[in-house]
């Protein structure tokens, strides 16, 4: 077996794994050449890495030693294949970074504490999330100081990628969910500042947030309008005034859109166990004593998992004072609470007038953080799906038997903005809940990739569905990502597959349980264009 033999069978790893021959050919090759056993160690790795395995418990480095193996992967193939090196890569990476933007904007973190010899994990997240409610009674102006750490990391796709949910408050009293995109250069390291004002008696706020000394985002309320810095990233930032609409009522919980975990701590109501990992006492960053709450993404929540966020709790008050996200093992971000007090008057106008609004310097610390709008939009219309989609979209008709009628959900694609994801879920009545996930990135990133697998069924519309090793896996993303809808957790038998239609696009099915040869061929036999239902 030559180089260029042995990088078509490692492309090929991730899907399909090759038989023992071959694998033993692969591993003879990998012992006479060096730059072949790094790659075969780092594919490896990663597959260990995405398997939902509770056998395999990884080295304290692994991570780092895959993170290194990436990028060395990457910089030598770059030339020599850079198409199917580049599938590859990404795919990891959104296994990773992708898999956990869908588990903290649609699954939100259902979280359920194990007793681990403290208290449940749960209990106090809980706790935490009812003393910050209480923060916003105070009497007086609320002041609150936050600081948003965005941490050096040495991968480039990841440090591009990162990003934290925003909340704001709209104009019709419900929360609007955004991204804040904290894009930094290899090994670069910025903090944006985050500062509100709250005034209990009247429900006036404001909120900006800074990055190199100018407003990146701004949410204001001055008791007859909703005030908010544009996020429109085709034209300069401008304050944009709305009249709160009839029937506009204060919000009850001003920490939904202000607290210091808004977007990530919604779903602190919901249970599954797995996903609280561990509690730990801690020293805080001032001395003080307080609990580390780790919490494990549904999308790597075996034994040993390395993507996960960390919710640190102070004792004194059970306020969260800290919110870290980690990816591959690396520190991403970290969220601190720097102040919270009650003062005479706020700083900035509850209107945004004396906002200052200035470009940001180009290449300096922080430049490339902005806010991307509309990150989650749930229960869309079909039409919103079909024109805003720059890819065929598909949708069951009549809707799958024993189910409710579709629920659309349109997502920010986080590994390809600005282009938008689409998933699909229908209700069942016996649990198990029907998703259809269709996105950009399914479609470049899994497409490629999609034929390693087995083909299972075509069905007379030429609709294809192939199943893999990562069935599983991906269904539970999936399920997981539905999860404001269906509610369930992700059972153990859930049933997943890859689709390819005439489009040539590549939507992903999952489904919370077994599902027999006849049922997926029914299933898939009723997947029609989006657009001909919209038509009718």
């Amino acid at each position: 077996m030559n180089c260029r033999e042995f990088q078509k069978h490692l492309d090929n790893l991730l899907c399909a794994r090759p038989g023992d021959e071959t694998l033993a050919e692969m591993t003879h090759h990998a012992g006479t050449c060096p730059q072949c056993a790094r790659d075969y160690q780092a594919a490896l790795e990663a597959l260990d890495s995405v398997q939902l395995s509770y056998k395999v418990q990884p080295s304290s480095d692994l991570k780092e030693r895959i993170m290194n193996g990436i990028v060395e992967v990457d910089s030598v193939h770059s030339v020599e294949t850079p198409v199917r090196r580049r599938s590859r890569i990404s795919f990891m990476k959104m296994a990773w970074a992708g898999g956990v933007a869908l588990a903290l904007t649609l699954a939100v973190l259902g979280l359920f504490g194990r007793k681990n010899g403290l208290e449940s994990g749960f209990a106090l997240l809980a706790q935490a999330r009812a003393a910050e409610a209480s923060l916003y009674s105070a009497k007086g102006f609320l002041h609150l100081v936050n600081e948003i750490l965005v941490q050096p990391v040495a991968d480039p796709d990841m440090a591009r990628m990162r990003w934290t949910p925003m909340v704001s408050l709209e104009a019709n009293g419900k929360n609007r969910f955004h991204q804040l995109a904290l894009s930094a250069k290899p090994g670069e390291r910025y903090t944006v500042d985050d500062q509100s004002w709250y005034d209990p008696a009247s429900g006036r706020f404001v909120r900006v947030l800074s990055a190199g000394g100018n407003p990146v985002f701004a949410n204001a309320f001055d008791g007859t309008a909703v005030y908010s810095l544009g996020t429109n990233t085709d034209k300069p930032l401008q304050v944009v005034r709305t009249v709160v609409s009839e029937g506009f009522e204060r919000p009850s919980s001003p920490a939904a859109f202000l607290g210091i975990g808004a977007g990530l701590t919604s779903g602190l109501d919901e249970k599954n166990e797995k996903l609280v990992t561990g509690v730990e006492n801690v020293i805080l960053d001032d001395g003080a004593a307080g609990r580390a709450v780790k919490v494990a993404t549904p999308a790597n929540d075996a034994p040993g998992a390395d993507t996960y966020v960390v919710f640190t709790i102070r004792n004194s008050d059970n306020l969260i004072a800290r919110v870290e996200l980690v990816i591959g093992g690396k520190s991403q971000y970290v969220i601190r609470r720097v102040r919270s007090e009650v003062v005479g008057a706020p700083k900035t106008a509850w209107d945004l007038s004396d906002l200052k609004i200035g470009p940001a310097k180009p290449g300096a610390a922080g430049s490339s953080v902005k806010i991307t709008p509309d990150m989650v939009e749930s229960d869309v219309p079909l039409r919103q799906m079909v024109e805003k989609a720059d890819f065929a979209t598909y949708v069951f008709s009549p809707d799958p038997a024993g189910t409710a009628p579709r629920q659309i959900t349109d997502i920010l694609d986080i590994v390809s903005p600005p282009h938008r994801g689409f998933a699909v879920t229908h209700c069942a009545k016996d649990g198990r809940h029907v998703v259809l996930m269709q996105s950009y990135s399914y479609n470049t990133m899994l497409g490629p990739m999609v034929k390693t697998g087995r083909l299972v069924y075509q069905s007379p519309k030429g609709i294809k569905v192939w199943s893999g090793p990562k069935d599983k896996w991906l269904a539970g993303i999936l399920l997981q990502s539905a999860r404001w809808a269906i509610k369930d957790a992700p059972v153990e038998n859930r049933t997943g597959y890859l689709l390819e239609t005439p489009d040539g696009t590549f939507p992903a099915l999952a489904v919370n349980g077994a599902l027999s040869d006849a049922e997926l061929h029914s299933l898939v036999d009723s997947l029609v264009p989006a657009k001909n239902v919209l038509e009718k």
